[in-house]
Parts: C-alpha cells; sequence; structure tokens
C-alpha cells in the first residue's frame, strides 16, 4: 500500500488487514462519497464479497472504489463486481499512476465516473 500512499499525496490511508475490521470501519464514516476504498486483489481473497458488500449497503454505496492487480488477477476475478467499481488499476505502476485514477474521483461531481489505468492496449 506504500504505492498508492505516495499516489494519494499526504492524503490519509488507513489500512486493514480483514474484511472484518474494514467493514465495521467504513460503516461508521459520516460522508462515505468523500473517502476512497482502495482494494487489492491479490491480498484480498473476499473482494467481490467487500465490492457487492459496499454497493449494497445504502449508507456508504456512494463510496467509490478502486481496484488495484495484476493482469493475472483481474482475468479471473469477477466480472459482475469489476464493473461496480470506479477504479481499475493495473499493476505494476508507479505513483503518477494512481493520482491518475484518483485524481478525477475525487474531483468529480455524482455520479462517480469510472477510470481505469491499463497498460495493455486497447482491443
Amino acid at each position: 500500500m506504500e504505492l498508492v500512499r505516495a499516489g494519494l499525496n499526504k492524503r490519509t490511508l488507513d489500512t486493514f488487514a480483514e474484511s472484518t475490521q474494514l467493514l465495521p470501519a467504513l460503516l461508521r464514516i459520516p460522508n462515505p462519497e468523500s473517502c476512497l476504498l482502495f482494494i487489492d486483489l491479490a491480498t484480498v481473497p473476499d473482494a467481490a464479497r467487500v465490492i457487492n458488500f459496499v454497493k449494497a449497503s445504502s449508507s456508504i454505496n456512494r463510496m467509490p472504489i478502486v481496484t488495484l492487480g495484476t493482469a493475472d488477477d483481474y482475468d479471473v476475478f469477477d466480472q459482475r463486481s469489476l464493473t461496480a467499481v470506479n477504479g481499475v488499476i493495473e499493476l505494476p505502476c508507479g505513483p503518477t499512476d494512481i493520482a491518475t485514477v484518483v485524481e478525477p474521483l475525487t474531483q468529480a461531481s455524482r455520479p462517480l465516473p469510472n477510470v481505469t489505468w491499463d497498460k495493455r492496449p486497447p482491443q
């Protein structure tokens, strides 16, 4: 998550080792639309469940979600859950790539844009 921290340019970054810690913390956030949720597909085995929970919860469903993963992570990830996220970042990447995805999400008027940073050429 140091890469994300560098790309966020001094914004606060809270990290959670398990979704059992994350979900209660998300539900306590007073303005979820002013936060970003980053999910590392390589380290969060229940990422699809977390995404679906956030998007189905009326109190936090406006929170932007950004996933990070390798091409292999995305190849095996649940594509229906992936369509619910607001930003997709393919690893490896650098802090400026994180910033490129984060910037429109933090500046956007609602509804949120879907932003992707993918080093693969369009097909």
